[in-house]
């Protein structure tokens, strides 16, 4: 019975895990598959659409050393809600955006998301997965982004037809605000 609880609990903390990963990830995604209403609703370049991609990249890059820093001085719990409300903050931000300037604002914070969700989600297993065991919680942990993204793609396009493309955003939000 206790093997049992326990693999329940693992199973449950992977899927956390993967969920952060998930939600941390979404940006990246979000502006390719929402690409021709972001084009029309603010008469943007591509390369201006790209550079939507760009900032939260270079942000995530640049910003992952110092993600570490935040997650070991202040918690990897802390910090996870601190990235899941910088997610549904920057997408808030990007579906009610009024200009191409606050969607780059926004995209850059979400940046912020992008930078600290592998810290985050590490430290958290290095804590709780004993040494042996925590081969198999990473690879699902991982697998949030690819998960996350198979989502966008599926769900995305048709929201985004059906109710608009700010409508769709705004559903993205409830998900680590509700994680």
């Amino acid at each position: 019975m206790r093997v049992r609880s326990r693999a329940r609990r693992r199973s449950l903390f992977a899927t956390v895990l993967a969920t952060i990963m998930a939600y941390s990830t979404f940006s990246q995604f979000t502006f390719g598959v929402l690409a021709g209403f972001i084009l029309d609703e603010f008469s943007i370049s591509r390369s201006e659409l790209g550079f939507l991609t760009t900032c939260l990249f270079v942000v995530g890059g640049v910003g992952s050393p110092y993600a570490g820093l935040l997650v070991d001085r202040f918690g990897a719990r802390r910090m996870a809600l601190a990235s899941a409300a910088t997610v549904g903050v920057a997408f808030i931000g990007m579906a009610l955006a009024p200009t191409y300037l606050w969607m780059l604002a926004a995209a850059t914070m979400a940046g912020g998301a992008l930078a600290s969700c592998n810290p985050i989600t590490n430290k958290l297993v290095a804590l709780y997965i004993t040494a042996g065991e925590r081969g198999l919680t990473m690879g699902i942990k991982q697998a949030g982004v690819q998960v996350g993204a198979f989502l966008i793609g599926v769900s995305l396009p048709a929201l985004a037809s059906a109710r608009g493309y700010r409508f769709a955003l705004g559903v993205l939000t409830l998900v680590p605000l509700l994680s």
